[in-house]
């Protein structure tokens, strides 16, 4: 008896030893790009006033030199792309530090490219083969659906707004095949063109389809208990319109979950996805609401955790620690996990205190 309170004594100082890598004193500082070098435009995109868009990711090493540089995704202007690479490459920054120490860091972009004041209208084929795809999701005819869908998919050089109208159609697409997985990540890349292209300064009927996508955004986060995102997108609801009906819906409920979630913990399910642009490593990130996080009921393989907030930004030691308490200071902070497709788990957002004692205030 007495060597078992000896042995549960030993294994919860070894917890507390474990459960708070992250120091209150880390200090995080974001690269900055010393040189100013401008893209310089090929002459057959200049000429041919055409538009471009790209997915890309690189490293800046602790030199500030950038290194694996990567189009993940792209419209395929060879020209756009190889000298955007090119160009990526040429940049030099001041490095990213952690307490003080240079440290690697890796960065993934979107970018886009127009040569008049309004990105062109679809072509007239796409829009057609467009048209014909939603009919026939209307019809319930998926398979003919699938099959026009690939079409559009191979077109070379879409412009911005064919991306969107192709986006549009595929989160009607997942939706009607129950793949709320792919419907998530389409709808959040519906939204990057929408916001990265001006259409949502504008009053078009892509401002309302982005009011559609974010409450149907919110739902799909509120269902796995991804409070901080569905937060996210009704705070961008009410910022488009919060006179609209769903809007006001939208409001209202995210009030009653913030007062139902008030002094308790959460349990929020994560899924591991592979992107939608490039890379074969699955991934989920959600932003948190609080600074003590627990991650548990794995089931899968995990390779990296990573916390990515307003103040900082670091790789968390998993599996050894699962675990872990934020300095407050670093506000925003988004969980960031990365492994094998098809990875689920747990994350349990804590109350302060709960991993450890809060610290006396001096003077108290």
């Amino acid at each position: 008896m007495v060597f078992q309170r000896f042995l549960t004594a030993c294994l919860t100082a070894f917890m507390l030893l474990v459960i708070t890598p992250a120091r209150a004193d880390d200090t995080f500082t974001f690269p900055v790009r010393l040189d100013i070098d401008p893209f310089k435009w090929p002459k057959v995109v200049r000429s041919g006033r055409r538009e471009a868009w790209l997915y890309f990711s690189y490293t800046i090493d602790a030199d500030g030199k950038v290194r694996d540089v990567t189009i993940d995704d792209s419209n395929g202007i060879a020209a756009i792309n190889r000298n955007w690479k090119r160009s990526v490459e040429s940049a030099v920054f001041e490095p990213a530090t952690l307490n003080g120490r240079a440290v690697d860091y890796r960065n993934n972009k979107r970018q886009t490219f127009t040569f008049t004041d309004y990105p062109r209208a679809p072509r007239a084929s796409f829009v057609r083969k467009y048209k014909r795809a939603v009919s026939a999701i209307k019809k319930g005819n998926l398979a003919k659906a699938a099959a026009t869908i690939k079409l559009l998919q191979d077109t070379s050089e879409r412009s911005l707004q064919e991306e969107l109208y192709l986006q549009k159609l595929l989160v009607i697409y997942t939706n009607r095949t129950g793949d709320t997985d792919n419907e998530y990540l389409h709808i959040g890349r519906a939204i990057d063109f929408i916001r990265g292209t001006g259409f949502e300064e504008r009053e078009t009927a892509e401002t309302a389809y982005m009011l559609d996508l974010l409450v149907r955004s919110y739902q799909i986060e509120l269902k796995s208990m991804m409070l901080g995102d569905a937060f996210e997108s009704a705070d961008s609801l009410n910022g488009i319109n919060p006179n609209h009906k769903s809007v006001q819906q939208v409001l209202a409920h995210a009030a009653s979950m913030t007062k139902k979630i008030d002094g308790k913990e959460f349990w929020t399910t994560g899924k591991l996805v592979t992107p939608l642009y490039g890379g074969e490593i699955a991934m989920w990130k959600s932003v948190l609401l609080r600074h003590e996080i627990r991650l548990q009921d794995v089931v899968g393989d995990i390779d990296t955790v990573e916390i990515a907030c307003t103040g900082g930004k670091k790789k968390l030691n998993y599996p050894i620690t699962q675990s872990w308490i934020f300095p407050k200071s670093w506000e925003r902070c988004r969980l960031v996990v990365e492994g094998g497709a098809g990875t689920t788990f747990v994350v349990a957002e804590l109350l302060d205190g709960t991993l450890a004692p809060p610290q006396p205030t001096a003077g108290l």
